[in-house]
């Protein structure tokens, strides 16, 4: 009889034998792999041909998510916020406020540029917003903390020079 594996990473410990009862010992290496795989071990004897399937399941692998930052102050006035975001995992995003609205709610592991856009504010209380971001198991998060509105008094001019005589002067508020 002969023996014969079709992957390397199965490999048996013997290849041949006589025509007995013998004890063939499989062995395998570790899936590096986020992919089941699958091997097939043929033994033949002349006319007669016998198959055993190997299959070994994927290695899990820990997700991951790191972002370029997790915490942000903005000023009152509208604007964005660029990340990026690498994972090893596909990934989901949501924020908690309708004020701080996201480019997209998923992406693709690997490495991915975020956008984040937030309204002015319109309060004179500062806000925040949290977005969530989950790549399997893991999970992060970046907080966006954004100033209130701040009263202003806009004036035309803040200094006149006049004359020892009486007279107007036109400020524009």
């Amino acid at each position: 009889w002969t023996a014969t594996s079709n992957q390397s990473w199965c490999k048996l410990s013997t290849t041949e034998g006589k025509a007995s009862s013998i004890d063939l010992t499989i062995s395998y290496n570790a899936n590096p792999d986020e992919m089941e795989r699958t091997a097939i071990v043929t033994v033949k004897s002349g006319s007669a041909t016998a198959t055993v399937t190997v299959k070994q399941e994927k290695k899990e692998v820990e997700p991951l998510i790191e972002l370029s930052s997790t915490s942000f102050f903005v000023g009152s006035d509208a604007g964005i916020i660029n990340l990026k975001i690498t994972s090893n995992k596909d990934w989901t995003a949501i924020s908690d406020q309708s004020w701080c609205k996201l480019s997209t709610s998923d992406g693709k592991s690997g490495s991915n540029d975020f956008i984040a856009t937030y309204e002015a504010n319109p309060t004179e209380s500062d806000r925040m917003a949290t977005i969530t971001i989950k790549a399997g198991t893991a999970t992060i998060t970046v907080s966006v903390k954004q100033q209130r509105k701040v009263a202003k008094i806009n004036l035309n001019k803040t200094s006149f020079n006049v004359g020892p005589d009486a007279g107007s002067i036109n400020l524009v508020i």
